[in-house]
């Protein structure tokens, strides 16, 4: 066909769009189907327009097709929400006239064509099927803007507010640029009018990525969860709280059978300690409260998490990963306090179970228990200092030089004071030589606060490289233990089903593969609903009736 038959053809169908009747409406249908595809692709748009009009969609339903108008089968969901009838002929054209938008380009749209498109079809067209084309944030920059609204605030005034048009323009302009620069994607959405385009960019990039079966369920029963409040995530969460005080309850075990033993004052203030920040840090949220992604990040999948963050730190110099809540926890001096009530409530309730479990005196108990939290809050002490100065240091060497020194040798001092005194009160009691007993103290606290420090400067590396880029973060590997929670309650809640049950390791295998399956079936279950629930298309077509009359 040559240019000035093309250009005839669109002229009739310019003429056909402009009757804009029903029965102008079934006359552009067969076209669809035209072998010159260009040529379909600038029906479709055209036929788009007028599909908002109910008299139309009437008419197109009732529309007998021929044998060779065959539907495009993968694009047939996009009618499902709004027609019960699966055989009326709407499903068929609409799939065909969606097919044409999709694989239409500003190439060969109708040049200048920003009419507003049956939001039914272009809104699955953008959001689901061509959404990679899209070039979007994260997360919207802007929440406020000038005229003081975040943008859900803007999406529900009505009509008739002051320069709306202006501030949807203005909105739409910061998340996709200038419209002069338009791709291909980005023509499609300006194809809706400017609500559902700023409602849709809203949705598109604060909310989870649609999919076909959220379109098809978009006037399906609203489900009220939130996963995060849910009694699914309370239970996992439960049984996680008491595996952990378990496993803390087997280090104190350990511990108070063999207190003069070096390693048992190393490894039990440390570990409770790395569970203590575990659990402070989900109380108090790390992007919010009881957030379920740390959960899982940090204690399943806590291994995989830093080595996936720490090669992203090395060849990328970024980490997705947030590392700023870990670090004010350990830092910061109102999360310390919170880290010590925890501490005195899990050993409360520790000490009662190991009291019940190897019948110590209660002095003895307090005596040990006060002991391993002197030790843990030194430890906190000189993490919190390592990765302060370490975050503050402007030359990487310095770091190893400079902050590694110190923390060997203030620890020392620090274990030496500390050990002393602890000493003295675990002489006392246990009636245990006092020579062993000051010597044992004295090197295993200076052992284990050197150990916390070394921590500390690996967190503070971490959290430094988000603004200075240089040889230092490599010493984020030595933040490695933080994310070892897990590890560290199953192999000690292991040993405590049989230190004080008896059991083998097969009956202690089928205990955490049971735990393990109620966990992940409540999860799975959980986060089906919460998917659901989540559905990002609720609501998006009633701005639309807001805005005149059906779909306009």
């Amino acid at each position: 066909m040559d240019k000035p038959i093309k250009s005839t053809r669109k002229l009739a169908i310019d003429d056909i769009y402009r009757i804009g009747t029903p029965d102008a409406a079934v006359k552009l249908v067969p076209f669809l189907w035209h072998e010159d595809e260009d040529f379909a692709i600038y029906v479709a748009w055209h036929l788009g327009v007028l599909l908002k009009n109910p008299e139309v969609e009437e008419k197109l339903s009732q529309y007998l097709l021929k044998n060779e108008q065959t539907p495009v089968n993968e694009l047939t969901y996009i009618w499902r929400p709004f027609e019960n009838n699966s055989d009326s002929a709407l499903f068929i054209i609409t799939s065909r006239l969606a097919y044409l938008i999709k694989v239409s380009s500003i190439k060969n749209a109708p040049s200048g064509f920003f009419k507003p498109v049956d939001p039914r079809i272009i809104i699955p067209i953008a959001a689901i099927e061509t959404l990679e084309q899209g070039k979007l944030p994260k997360k919207v920059d802007i929440e406020r803007d000038y005229d003081g609204l975040f943008i859900d605030e803007l999406l529900v005034k009505p009509r008739g507010f002051p320069h709306l048009q202006a501030l949807f323009r203005r909105r739409i302009k910061t998340l996709l640029g200038d419209p002069e620069g338009l791709n291909t994607w980005q023509f499609k959405i300006f194809s809706l009018n400017k609500r559902l385009q700023l409602n849709l960019l809203n949705r598109l990039i604060n909310y989870r990525t649609p999919t076909r079966r959220d379109w098809i369920k978009l006037y399906a029963k609203d489900i009220n969860y939130n996963f995060q409040k849910s009694w699914h995530y309370y239970i996992v969460l439960v049984i996680s709280f008491v595996i952990s005080l378990i496993s803390l309850a087997e280090l104190f075990v350990i511990m108070f059978r063999d207190p003069m033993n070096i390693i048992n004052l190393i490894v039990t203030p440390s570990l409770s300690l790395l569970i203590w920040y575990f659990w402070v840090i989900l109380l108090q949220g790390f992007t919010e409260i009881l957030d379920p992604e740390f959960l899982i990040t940090f204690s399943l999948l806590g291994i995989i998490t830093f080595l996936e963050e720490f090669r992203s730190l090395l060849i990328y110099d970024s980490s997705d990963i947030n590392i700023n809540n870990l670090y004010n926890v350990a830092v910061e001096g109102s999360d310390s306090l919170r880290l010590l009530y925890v501490n005195f409530l899990s050993i409360i309730i520790i000490l009662m179970l190991t009291g019940t479990i190897l019948k110590i005196r209660i002095l003895e108990l307090l005596i040990l228990g006060v002991t391993v939290l002197v030790i843990a809050g030194v430890i906190a002490t000189i993490v919190s200092s390592g990765a302060k100065s370490t975050e503050k240091t402007e030359k990487p060497q310095d770091i190893v030089i400079r902050e590694l020194a110190v923390i060997i040798i203030f620890g020392g001092i620090i274990g030496g004071i500390v050990g002393t005194i602890l000493s003295f009160f675990i002489q006392r009691v246990l009636n245990l030589p006092a020579d062993i007993v000051l010597i044992k103290t004295v090197l295993g606290t200076w052992i284990a606060i050197a150990i916390g420090g070394i921590v500390g400067v690996g967190l503070g590396a971490w959290y430094r490289a988000k603004d200075k880029i240089d040889k230092s973060r490599y010493l984020a590997i030595l933040a490695f233990p933080f994310f070892c929670t897990f590890p560290i309650v199953l192999g000690y809640s292991s040993y405590a089903f049989y230190d004080w049950f008896g059991l083998n390791w097969q009956q202690i295998t089928i205990i955490w593969i049971g735990i393990l399956g109620v966990c992940t079936v409540l999860w799975q279950w959980g986060q089906k609903l919460d998917y659901e629930a989540r559905n990002p298309f609720k609501g998006i077509l009633d701005s639309v009736k807001d805005d005149g009359d059906a779909f306009n």
